[in-house]
């Protein structure tokens, strides 16, 4: 995960210098990365679980967290490299694909108000982030672009979904059935 913001820092020092030719090159790098993320990342979130690793709540009850994170990464991944000739689209869904999976780097910064504040302070942190950055963009553009508005949607909706949809019976058998 951390290479992921490697890569992304490198793509947009190339766009910077105008170095579009090599920021595709990297781009496709960027894809399999993406990629990768998904896949260790699934496999490891359900490792956890199947070992009882979780950071606070039940491990199957937690799945939901890490496994929404990567589907949401996933959705604005694809929709970013699939817009990528929308170049202001492009930019912003990357952007918000890489701040909608700050949560875990969040939960871990040793602040006792984040130890003690469970989901709801992690994803309220990233959820500031996210809209400071939104903010920021739609006042020096002087309107929100529709990348942002959707994009933020997704991460932002998506939170307390997963915490009305963890500990469900519905999500407790897909959980078990996962580990199983």
């Amino acid at each position: 995960m951390s290479l992921w913001f490697v890569v992304f820092l490198v793509q947009v020092a190339l766009v910077a210098s105008r170095r579009t030719d090599i920021h595709r090159k990297v781009g496709v790098g960027g894809t399999v990365l993406a990629a990768l993320m998904v896949i260790i990342g699934v496999a490891t979130a359900i490792s956890a679980a199947r070992r009882g690793v979780s950071p606070g709540p039940p491990p199957l009850v937690f799945l939901i967290v890490p496994l929404g994170d990567l589907l949401v990464f996933s959705v604005l991944v694809a929709a970013g490299i699939s817009l990528r000739k929308k170049l202001s689209t492009h930019k912003r869904l990357m952007l918000m694909a890489s701040m909608g999976i700050l949560t875990p780097a969040i939960a871990r910064l040793p602040f006792e108000f984040i130890a003690t504040g469970g989901p709801l302070v992690f994803f309220g942190l990233t959820d500031l982030v996210i809209l400071a950055v939104i903010a920021i963009d739609t006042v020096r553009n002087r309107r929100l672009h529709p990348a942002f508005g959707w994009g933020a949607l997704l991460v932002i909706a998506s939170h307390p979904l997963r915490l009305m949809l963890a500990g469900t019976d519905v999500w407790m058998r897909f959980a078990a059935w996962l580990v199983g």
